[in-house]
């Protein structure tokens, strides 16, 4: 005789609040409130799938209306609770309770079925002492149905309790969550899902690798429930659950080849980079898999940059800190923007491997500038300590080409027309202008916070630039006459009229005399600039 099967994500479901994991501050704020007897009329569950929402709103809603539920507020140690063996528990196991109503929100969206719920809520509960109504994914509601909600959820009738549970918070209107007791459902700790894991292999005798398990751990992101489903796939398939398994079902790759593929990007070995994207595509490897992977890898090179921990890659904290030893955190925190901002395009994109392998060697560019600072004369074996010499051509033209960025031509002037000499000592660049650009020294302070990131970039983040305004003028300057004249020069300026548009020609006016101390930054800006100083007075509307 055949018999139902339940998959091992249904046959593990929790059922009492102890068997409940992952949510210990959850669980202990409902059994506090039924201990209390002191339970809020609209619950809101919130959190990513498979962690437990609606599980946990079962066995609150058999807690409810469990024969023992006296006992337990009288003796909280009262185990198991709800105790599955009264009348009530027996028809919450078995789905069959009158008084527990499970809605589906999002095959019931209109403001119709709310109001069946509205009209049957006045009904008193036919086996219980609550009817409990649990609306699952309750952010698909219309906006329509979340109103007619609204008073029902603000003044609910005492035999009726509330529970929403949504994966998508931020959906459910305020007006909702206002009127809810709030409750956030973290993801499952991958420790915790690992431990859970072989105890569901020890008692269904399925033999396993424990790192096969961290690693079903590791995919799923805190999903216990994708956690179960991927075990029982792999014991349907090999029996045992081995690491292989687990590659093959998910479609996922081991850490080293992960590794290996940021090794060539940083090393800017982008014909290896072809090669491994081959690899795994013929391998039917998850691009998502690999994505997330690569983004968790730079992840975990940013926080061992800034001396901590990594999440994840653990193992590889060593080879990861020698890899990057020449990289800054900008350069790793760019590469992580870089690829944050372009994951939903690669999501929809129908050649994913081919967007993914694009990305990666558009990627080399923000680690390929550490080679070049090798190359620069702050290397230590380049030249002694009292050396000073001009400075290699190229990073200094790459941080030239880099100040475009900030948009400032007086300041990409001012330093093309700077002299570059290096001292070892202390890693310091020294640059000299012309005394004549003294008058600048104020800018370079207040832009310091643009054109610094960028400086550091290049030659790296121990350097440091010396400036000094000691060098003789070497422009050829205009001889600025101590007294000036009027000249007899027009200016045209420009007249619109209502439909067309004339041009009319006015006196010009005076040329001012700059020579006086008070023009100083007149004199110097004419020494770089050709050009006259004249004075225009303001027209005069005579209308």
């Amino acid at each position: 005789m055949a018999t139902n099967y339940l998959n091992l994500a249904r046959k593990w479901r929790s059922r009492t609040f102890d068997e409940i994991i992952g949510q210990d501050l959850s669980v202990r704020i409902l059994k506090n409130s039924l201990y209390m007897d002191q339970l809020a009329p609209v619950y809101l569950f919130s959190g990513q799938r498979g962690c437990g929402k609606t599980t946990t709103a079962r066995v609150v809603a058999a807690a409810i209306n469990c024969v023992h539920k006296k006992t337990f507020q009288h003796n909280p140690k009262f185990a198991p609770f709800p105790c599955l063996t009264c009348d009530s528990c027996i028809a919450m196991a078995k789905n069959h309770h009158p008084d527990f109503i499970e809605i589906d929100a999002a095959s019931h969206t209109g403001v119709d079925h709310i109001r069946q719920i509205i009209d049957a809520a006045s009904l008193l509960p036919l086996m219980g002492n609550k009817k409990i109504y649990l609306i699952d994914e309750a952010h698909m509601l219309s906006k329509a149905a979340f109103n007619a909600l609204l008073k029902i959820l603000e003044e609910p009738p005492s035999s009726v309790l509330f529970i929403l549970a949504t994966t998508d918070q931020h959906k459910i209107i305020d007006t909702v969550v206002s009127r809810s007791f709030q409750l956030f459902f973290r993801p499952v700790p991958e420790e915790i899902i690992v431990k859970h894991l072989s105890h569901v292999c020890l008692i269904e005798q399925v033999s396993y690798d424990e790192n096969a398990l961290k690693k079903i751990a590791q995919v799923t992101a805190g999903s216990l429930r994708d956690a179960l489903n991927i075990l029982e796939q792999i014991k349907i398939a090999y029996q045992d659950i081995s690491v292989e398994g687990v590659h093959t079902i998910v479609g996922s790759v081991e850490d080293e080849d992960i590794f290996q593929l940021f090794a060539s990007v940083v090393g800017a070995h982008r014909q290896k980079i072809f090669i491994q994207i081959q690899k795994l595509q013929t391998n039917s490897v998850s691009v998502s898999f690999i994505w997330h992977s690569f983004y968790a890898l730079l992840r975990a090179a940013l926080r061992i940059k800034c001396e901590l921990e990594p999440l994840q890659f653990q193992a590889y904290q060593q080879k990861i800190a020698h890899l990057i030893e020449e990289i800054s955190e900008q350069q790793l925190s760019h590469a992580l923007r870089f690829f944050f901002q372009n994951e939903l395009i690669m999501m929809k994109s129908i050649a994913q491997y081919d967007f993914f392998e694009m990305m990666l060697i558009e990627s080399v560019r923000f680690f390929i500038e550490a080679d070049d600072k090798k190359k620069t004369i702050i290397s230590n074996h380049a030249f002694s300590h009292n050396d000073t010499t001009i400075i290699k051509k190229e990073p200094w033209e790459s941080f030239l080409e880099a100040l475009e960025e900030i948009h400032d031509p007086i300041m990409v002037s001012l330093f093309k027309h700077a002299k570059v000499t290096s001292s070892l000592k202390d890693s310091v660049i020294q640059v000299s202008f012309s005394k004549d650009f003294h008058l600048f020294s104020d800018q370079l302070d207040k832009t310091a916070s643009v054109w610094k990131p960028i400086f550091h970039r290049i030659f790296g983040q121990k350097a440091s630039m010396e400036v000094a305004f000691n060098e003789k003028d070497t422009l050829q300057k205009k001889i600025i006459p101590h007294a000036v004249h009027p000249t007899n020069n027009s200016v045209v300026k420009k007249k619109e009229h209502k439909n067309q548009k004339k041009y009319e020609v006015y006196p010009s006016k005076n040329v001012l005399d700059i020579s006086d101390e008070k023009w100083i930054i007149a004199r110097s800006l004419q020494s770089f600039f050709s050009g006259t100083v004249i004075e225009i007075a303001e027209e005069v509307n005579h209308g």
